[in-house]
């Protein structure tokens, strides 16, 4: 009785795309080698001899299955047992890759590709590390950085291992809110707003909301805009940044409080021979009201909330420069406000 060598037990990788390679131990009383080829669904088939104990297969089709039987000769030219394997071939890479910003509170990448022939999933990475899977043709990447520019690309796997990548496709992420915000006025109702440069940004937008209400805007791709700022109010100050991925978060809002308004009806009358009474309407702004008289060298003080105050001790028969200055806590005084002067009685 005569003993049939043994089958070789293939084993099968696929190292590229189009490639299977099968190796296998060396069978004792072997002189050669047949493995036949074929594609899943096809009835075309390859057939090839060799004597060493591996075989690579080239020119094959990307994320296809194919089958593989191999049987030994002995010396004697009799065939062998026969084994059959199949291995699929590693996908193609990914193509049409493309990106899409959500506009949410954490900011997601959508990521979408053109789903290729073999693949099981598809894995998609962000050139920072950050990565998403999924068995179809989009997934979510989240959260991501605000101010930053990176790349994303996309690679199919199967059981056979991973495709090249694709070719990266460019993103930036939405812009981040200005950090720094300050206010100039150089002069008393006209304000400069200005903020620290921002990275990938392509324009500011700057709104300036009063305490009343009114509300100005300004769109700039400059970091100042200017706006007008009337005494004794509070201005609140809200940045936005823009890129052609969308809008940041909006900053910290910035309160500007400008200083309290002059009085202009100031009424100044003399109550006695040495006393003046000065009157006047509450003006915005003012939490407290400081008035002077001045004559000479000699100055005195009434501070009070009320818009009335009553000077008394003065000099007869003496012209008093007398300045109602208002105050806040916040702005301080305002020393801008011009003099009224009365003269006080004679004895």
């Amino acid at each position: 009785m005569t003993l049939l060598v043994v089958a070789p037990q293939l084993n099968s990788t696929s190292p590229r795309n189009d490639t299977i390679l099968v190796t296998w131990s060396p069978v004792n009383h072997t002189v050669l080698y047949t493995l036949c080829i074929i594609k899943e669904g096809s009835n075309s088939r390859l057939k090839l001899n060799t004597s060493d104990p591996f075989m690579t297969f080239d020119d094959l089709e990307p994320g296809t299955t194919y089958c593989i039987k191999g049987m030994a000769w002995d010396l004697e030219g009799r065939p062998g047992d026969d084994l059959t394997v199949c291995q699929i071939t590693r996908p193609l890479s990914p193509e049409a890759i493309e990106v899409f910003l959500t506009q949410t509170r954490s900011g997601g990448l959508a990521v979408y590709w053109q789903m290729v022939h073999g693949a099981d999933v598809y894995l998609a990475r962000t050139s920072t590390g950050q990565n998403c899977s999924a068995s179809e043709r989009f997934c979510m990447i989240s959260p991501l950085s605000c101010g930053q520019n990176h790349s994303v690309t996309v690679t199919a796997e199967n059981s056979a291992g991973t495709s090249n990548p694709s070719d990266p496709e460019e993103f930036i992420t939405f812009p981040c809110p200005v950090e720094q915000i300050w206010v100039d006025e150089h002069q008393a109702g006209s304000c400069w707003v200005s903020w620290t440069e921002m990275p990938l940004v392509e324009y500011y937008i700057a709104f300036v909301k009063r305490d009343d209400g009114s509300e100005e805007r300004c769109n700039t791709t400059d970091t100042t805009c200017h706006f007008y700022c009337m005494c004794g109010y509070t201005y609140l100050i809200t940045m936005f940044t823009y890129n052609q991925a969308g809008s940041s978060p909006p900053g910290d809002v910035f309160n500007y409080t400008t200083i309290p308004c002059c009085p202009e009806d100031v009424t100044i009358a003399l109550v006695s021979t040495e006393t003046l009474e000065i009157m006047w309407s509450s003006v915005r702004g003012a939490e407290l009201y400081e008035t002077t008289a001045e004559e000479i060298d000699d100055v005195i003080h009434c501070k009070d909330t009320a818009p009335v105050c009553a000077l008394s001790d003065l000099r007869c028969n003496t012209q008093y420069s007398v300045v109602v200055t208002p105050c806040s806590e916040i702005r301080g005084c305002n020393r801008t406000c011009k003099p009224h002067t009365h003269e006080t009685a004679d004895m």
